[in-house]
């Protein structure tokens, strides 16, 4: 597995986190061509990455409270003793010190000016506007915000000779976050799973100094179903949850996985078993739009949670590490498979309804991508399902063809599909080829009540 990713952005060198099983962890560099290098061993994750303006970079294990300095001239990796330094669970930085988290408490310690090699004991704040602990932390605008279960505290560099970093007056937000793994800075502002002491499962970003909610009722409800997984050891509050964020083709992408979701029981060697498909949900900040992405298991059949564990862009590639592998994969609109493997693409309809009456489907019609066809897939296909009863089950599919190679003019519709009260359609294709679904018509007729 690849555990993490992080680009630094001074010099654009690529890191990475490898995961092989116990002990076998790693900080690894890796080059433009692919090579890589070992840097050192590290303790159990999960991990955050940041750097200052004098060639160190800072990493987190959270699992073992661990924090380390990588040289980027020297190349060298030291783990930091915990006798000045207090330990932590998530690290940033912010004019001129690295600031990391202690774990279970509401205190946050910061470096030496410029050296994170050099840590005081008694260089440390409280948030202590509330009694909950504080579990992620991120600096965004020079502004440490410190994010608890039931609340957010901001702090500023203030300046003060014994401690520079002071509360922001009159600034508390009354909603906490639910998983520590899930606070991505993103569209200049902040967007995580959220909780307070009335409930949890809602996804916010920052507006300002306001928690604004952006999902949905029906993510939230599966958000609801994924909360009753396992959580992550150690990590209070409910979800185990993660997520990171790309930005490509104009779309600003919040990218929230729930590992251990969706939990399946098996017998494996003669021994039951329970394996996690696990469930990935993502937002589009540009549409505002939510969408589910997955992984189409070859071997078992079954939709596992999206490949990619952790985004990086590096070298001008969208890098993402894969969750399954100790493999790094460019995420390009111009590659049509996951790894070798078949992307499944499914778009359901709104159900059609006019007050329940009985409705006659002439023409159901698809305006998207046609005479795509290349080597891959000469002849790309699409198929059509139907429900009769409002998205409970589905008919036998029906294919139609989307145009081989340059054949532009082809249409895709089909006729015929009956009579329903509540009809969806379901579309699916999984045609390796430039893919782009714009819109749907349907033909109708009404009946009789």
């Amino acid at each position: 597995m690849i555990d993490a990713m992080y680009t630094e952005s001074n010099t654009g060198r690529l890191f990475a986190i490898t995961d092989s099983g116990a002990l076998a962890r790693n900080l690894v560099e890796v080059m433009p061509d692919g090579s890589y290098v070992s840097r050192g061993a590290v303790a159990k994750g999960p991990y955050s990455f940041t750097a200052n303006t004098v060639h160190q970079m800072a990493v987190c294990a959270a699992d073992e409270a661990k924090l380390y300095i990588f040289d980027l001239n020297a190349n060298t990796l030291t783990n930091i003793p915990t006798d000045s330094f207090l330990g932590a669970i998530k690290v940033d930085y912010d004019d001129g010190y690295f600031v990391t988290l202690l774990p279970s408490s509401v205190k946050f310690q910061i470096s030496s000016p410029l050296d994170g090699t050099t840590w005081n004991g008694l260089d440390f704040g409280m948030a202590i506007g509330s009694s909950d602990f504080v579990y992620a932390l991120g600096v965004i605008h020079r502004e440490l915000w410190l994010f608890g279960s039931q609340r957010i505290q901001v702090f500023y560099d203030a300046g003060s000779a014994s401690f520079p970093f002071s509360a922001i007056q009159g600034v508390y937000v009354e909603q906490g976050i639910a998983s520590p793994e899930t606070l991505v800075k993103m569209d200049n502002t902040w967007f995580w799973l959220g909780r307070n002491e009335r409930g949890s499962g809602t996804v916010y970003r920052a507006a300002g100094y306001n928690a604004q909610r952006i999902s949905t009722h029906s993510v939230e409800y599966f958000i609801d179903q994924y909360g009753k997984s396992t959580p992550r050891k150690g990590f209070p509050p409910n979800y185990d949850a993660i997520a990171f964020s790309i930005e490509r083709g104009g779309h600003l992408e919040y990218v929230l996985t729930f590992p251990s979701a969706n939990p399946v029981n098996i017998v494996y060697q003669n021994k039951p078993q329970t394996f996690y498909l696990g469930a990935t949900w993502v937002y589009d900040v540009t549409t505002g739009l939510w969408h589910e992405r997955s992984y189409l298991n070859p071997t078992t059949g079954m939709r596992e949670r999206w490949r990619p564990n952790c985004h990086a862009y590096a070298y001008g590639k969208h890098l993402v590490g894969d969750w399954k592998s100790n493999t790094i994969f460019e995420l390009s609109d111009d590659l049509y498979d996951d790894a070798g493997d078949v992307i499944e693409r499914v778009r359901v309809a709104p159900h059609v309804n006019d007050e329940m009456k009985m409705i006659s489907h002439n023409r159901f019609k698809l305006n998207m991508t046609v005479g795509a066809g290349n080597v891959l897939d000469p002849d790309p296909r699409i198929e059509l399902s139907l429900s009769r009863d409002g998205g409970k089950t589905y008919g036998s599919p029906r294919g139609k063809s989307l145009g081989k190679q340059g054949n532009y003019k082809q249409m895709v519709f089909w006729d015929g599909n009956g009579c329903a009260r509540r009809m969806a359609y379901k579309v699916v294709t999984t045609t390796r080829s430039d893919i782009a679904l714009v819109d749907a018509y349907v033909e109708i007729e009404e009946g009789l009540s």
